[in-house]
């Protein structure tokens, strides 16, 4: 979760302002942050402060210096819709409940006859067939039928008594192997019959997603790009996040959590332009708003980013060759634009040198600290910026009362210079051509930019059409 999607949620649990270190404190304690980082408590109040400059598009308010809170209106419709997915979670636990007791109480019912039947079975055992009745009055027979014929010799009495247990011995083997048989096939119609009615499998329907995501957000759409255009609830997919462990961290209220992550992704995307990627489908229902699109579609947008992209490198080279032959007094100019789209404050001309070259002191505003800042602009495009240029600039910063020094050069930066600004403090940052360029297109400083309207359907708009 990033810093502003936990401070979003810390403040939804607290439902009152609090000041940025204990958002923070409590985020950190809570395991929100996917990173953390060496100062969060910095990075929160940047964080913050940034969100409260947009005014009215911002959910979060300033109530007093380093405090912060959430809109009136948007915590009470957060709340809201915590509370309505409380009751319909109490609502299907309660079902599910019911639904069980129903299936104990048929099982108890079923079982009943399974028992009768098998003590009609035990007793059908214990009591004698119809074949051992008839063996037993033939042996009977048979015993009068020697009282009758003990005038016979002794071999005769012997051979007739040998028979007629070698008799009876067949017949008890015969009757008992007709009731295995009868065994048998009364437990193989008992094996066979629970599987004819034994209910169907139960299907895994949570989504097939894997993998480790930075953000609750990125995880969301994820979880949503699986689900086959169909609209999911925030429980489901919070579900499918935590449960598989998309994410590095837990939290208490996984719906709500999943819910502002969304919200403030749409938000961020927008503020810079970008196509939001989550739908709303209802208060707690979501899908993507690019299901407005077929499959090509999908493919034709992203070449059209692609495209983008493109053109922004060609205005990056062409700007550079533009560059090269404007005045050094305009490239200062468009520096100081570009500084103070930066947040760099105060811009003062320290010094100017023989070659051209212009120091400048500003101020850089790092949420509620400030920095001073020492910046030389290099307008000699042909020159090399060497380690002895880094050194030179950071022996310089005592002489301006900065704290750190910044070199900008349209031309060439060795790697010795680069090097030497990361060895030691103060920190240098080199912006050598190809990162000033790219800055002054990012900030629409020496370039003109334009967007193409794309239409695609609202799915959310025609499924509440069809309701």
């Amino acid at each position: 979760m990033t810093f502003y999607e936990a401070a979003v949620e810390v403040l939804r649990r607290s439902k009152r302002p609090l000041h940025f270190k204990k958002i923070t404190e409590v985020a950190i304690r809570d395991a929100l942050l996917s990173h953390v980082g060496k100062t969060p408590e910095t990075t929160m109040g940047e964080r913050l402060e940034l969100e409260v400059r947009r005014a009215d598009e911002s959910i979060v308010i300033k109530t007093r210096p380093g405090v912060y809170a959430l809109r009136e209106e948007i915590l009470e419709k957060l709340n809201q819709e915590a509370e309505e997915r409380e009751q319909a979670r109490l609502a299907r636990a309660a079902r599910s409940e019911g639904e069980s007791s129903e299936a104990v109480d048929e099982d108890e019912d079923e079982d009943e006859p399974d028992s009768v039947e098998v003590e009609d079975q035990d007793e059908d055992e214990d009591e004698p067939s119809t074949d051992e009745v008839e063996a037993d009055q033939d042996d009977s027979e048979d015993g009068d039928d020697d009282s009758d014929d003990s005038d016979e010799t002794d071999e005769t009495e012997s051979s007739n008594e040998g028979e007629r247990r070698d008799s009876g011995r067949r017949r008890r083997r015969r009757r008992r192997r007709n009731r295995g048989e009868n065994r048998e096939d009364r437990q193989e119609a008992q094996n066979v019959a629970p599987e004819q009615e034994s209910a169907p499998s139960q299907v895994d329907t949570q989504t097939e997603v894997s993998g480790r995501f930075e953000s609750v957000g990125e995880a969301a759409y994820a979880v949503l790009k699986a689900a086959d255009r169909t609209p999911q609830s925030v429980d489901a997919i919070a579900q499918t996040i935590f449960q598989k462990k998309l994410v590095k961290f837990h939290t208490h209220d996984r719906a709500a959590t999943v819910q502002s992550a969304m919200v403030t992704d749409n938000q961020v995307r927008q503020r810079f332009g970008k196509r939001p990627l989550f739908a709303s489908y209802g208060p707690t229902t979501w899908g993507l708003t690019e299901w407005g699109l077929s499959e090509a579609g999908v493919q034709k947008e992203r070449q059209i980013q692609k495209l983008a992209q493109d053109l922004r490198a060609d205005a990056c080279t062409q700007l550079g060759k533009a560059l090269q032959n404007v005045k050094p007094e305009a490239v200062e100019m468009m520096v100081i634009t570009l500084l103070e789209r930066l947040d760099y404050a105060n811009l003062k001309v320290s010094k100017r040198t023989s070659e051209g070259d212009v120091y400048f002191t500003a101020d850089w505003k790092r949420g509620f600290s400030q920095t001073r800042v020492c910046v030389q602009v290099v307008v000699n495009g042909e020159s090399e910026v060497g380690a002895k240029d880094v050194s030179a600039l950071r022996d310089s910063l005592g002489h301006n009362s900065a704290e750190e020094g910044i070199l900008v050069h349209l031309g060439k930066v060795h790697r010795d210079a680069v090097n030497e600004s990361k060895k030691s403090k103060p920190k240098i940052t080199i912006l050598d051509r190809t990162a000033l360029l790219e800055l002054l297109v990012q900030e629409g400083i020496g370039v003109r930019s334009y967007s193409v309207p794309v239409a695609m359907v609202d799915a959310a708009f025609i499924e509440a059409l069809s309701e």
